[in-house]
């Protein structure tokens, strides 16, 4: 929140100073009278740098990824963005569509508010509108990749919105507008509740059964492993990795592959690094493939978390050469132990 912070009270102390300026008021009056805001204002700023300085380290040579403009190109990256793909959780059209739907009535209220106070639009809302103007072109401008953390322009589609809301509520409208916007947000907040209850049980049916299992003894070696990086249709997330942390941690487990844990922003490194150190999921399901061919490599496992759809190629390797399946062959989380 401080970093939003001090991004957005000097744009709207700029618009203070415009709009007093407007009324007569000198711009030195102004700052006198708001020296103790503005003086908190540069100290969090401050505060802010000094703490993020402490963790940044000199970029790696191709930590920084282009920008999604030049992947797709202008019109691609703002369809994406104003179609609400980043902030969706859910990407099926059908439960974005009641977003888009309010979205699309606060930008007609906003052009209505606009042009009723045109001639005395408060700085308050200038600020507002400004700073969701200034985060939506970022999504579209900054790498996607910063320090090899991923997800970088995906912070600021949020940010749009929310600026975006609390700007047109800032705008004076009547009060039709008012119920409109209520009603309107209720009912599609209804229906995207609905729609979540029956996304999240299908996924959570999945998960629990998992957790069901009896858990790996403390101290033991396992990996995370899945076929591929993508996430689960329909979805901007993967539950299934997250769930499968969770299951290290119901039992002291050690996580062998830890991945992400080499980006530089992570202020956790393994004591001694090893082989699997590092491994996204993918890439440890190869090593493991690798190594249990070779008869090499994976004497230190005790068991295998296998997240994703079911591949029954990799269910009948791993009987193969030895592993158990102690769950379902046919659930998005599949563990193999040792017998």
């Amino acid at each position: 929140m401080t970093g939003v912070q001090t991004c957005a009270l000097p744009i709207y102390t700029l618009t203070e100073i415009a709009y007093d300026a407007a009324a007569g008021e000198p711009w030195r009056k102004f700052l006198r009278v708001r020296r103790a805001p503005l003086a908190l204002t540069g100290a969090m700023g401050l505060v802010s740098v000094a703490w993020v300085s402490l963790f940044l380290q000199h970029p790696q040579k191709g930590s920084f990824d282009r920008s999604y403009v030049s992947m797709w190109g202008w019109f691609e990256a703002v369809a994406t963005e104003l179609q609400l793909y980043p902030v969706a959780p859910f990407n099926r059209l059908r439960y974005r569509a009641g977003a888009m739907v309010l979205m699309g009535f606060t930008g007609i209220a906003l052009g209505a508010g606009l042009w009723q106070n045109r001639r005395n639009i408060r700085p308050a809302a200038s600020a507002l509108l400004v700073s969701s103007g200034a985060c939506f072109l970022l999504y579209c401008v900054v790498p996607e990749r910063v320090n090899a953390s991923f997800y970088f322009a995906e912070r600021f589609p949020i940010l749009w919105v929310l600026f975006l809301l609390a700007g047109t509520a800032a705008l004076p409208l009547s009060r039709r507008w008012s119920i409109a916007a209520g009603g309107l947000a209720v009912c599609i907040a209804a229906t995207l509740l609905l729609q979540q209850r029956a996304n999240v049980a299908a996924i959570g049916s999945q998960i629990a059964r998992t957790q069901q299992l009896p858990p790996p003894k403390a101290g033991s070696v396992g990996l995370i492993t899945a076929t591929t990086r993508e996430v689960p249709y329909s979805l901007q997330f993967n539950p299934y990795m997250w769930s499968a942390v969770h299951y290290f941690r119901r039992s002291q487990a050690i996580l062998a592959n830890d991945p992400w844990m080499n980006s530089p922003l992570i202020m956790l490194q393994p004591v001694r690094p090893d082989r699997w150190s590092y491994l996204d999921p993918d890439d440890a399901n190869e090593a493991l493939i690798r190594g249990t061919v070779s008869g090499t490599d994976t004497g230190d496992l005790d068991f295998v978390v296998q997240t994703g759809p079911p591949d029954f190629k990799i269910d009948g390797f791993m009987h193969r050469y030895g592993w158990n399946d102690a769950g379902r062959p046919d659930a998005s989380l599949r563990i193999y132990r040792r017998p």
